[in-house]
């Protein structure tokens, strides 16, 4: 399923990923990943920087902004999905008859869903500011619920540390 934002300056969201919190072009000249962004939970252990693969979590969240505001696309599937980005504009002339070949004739940026499974199940949430936005998603999955006060403590998982001196530098580190 693709979404086209006319107008958009910046897309983000799809998280959890170790890149930049501005979504990269996954497609078409420019493209600053080969691979589409992946929603998959996953616990990676020494995970790479700068790449669109899937850890820990996974929100189906695009949000696009721009002078014309804000808007969302939220896509409501379990399954292992992938988020193909796009930007720019189309070219006439190509001649091609694939519209993820190029975007959509005003500007902007684009996803594209692609899940391996289930329903297509679309909510687009048209803002048309950020808080706006942030409301009708709030609306649409509920709002978060503060943590009980028993979880108010600094927590890390075992699994990212290498040896006990790398435990004792974290250690060392927090706040008294």
């Amino acid at each position: 399923m693709d979404v086209w934002f006319p107008g958009s300056q910046e897309l983000y969201g799809i998280p959890e990923h170790a890149a930049s919190m501005a979504l990269k072009a996954t497609t078409g000249d420019g493209a600053s990943y080969s691979d589409p962004y992946r929603l998959y939970t996953l616990d990676v252990f020494e995970y790479e920087l700068d790449v669109p693969m899937a850890l820990y979590g996974a929100i189906p969240l695009a949000v696009s902004h721009g002078a014309g505001g804000t808007a969302a696309a939220f896509w409501w599937n379990p399954s292992e999905t992938f988020v193909d980005v796009r930007t720019g504009e189309c070219d006439a002339a190509a001649g091609t008859s694939d519209p993820h070949s190029c975007a959509a004739p005003e500007g902007g940026k684009g996803v594209r869903w692609l899940s391996e499974s289930g329903v297509v199940d679309l909510m687009i949430l048209p803002g048309p500011t950020p808080a706006d936005m942030f409301k009708q998603y709030m609306l649409l999955t509920g709002a978060p619920r503060c943590p009980p006060t028993s979880a108010w403590h600094s927590t890390s998982a075992a699994g990212n540390y290498r040896d006990e001196a790398d435990v004792a530098a974290v250690d060392a580190g927090f706040e008294v």
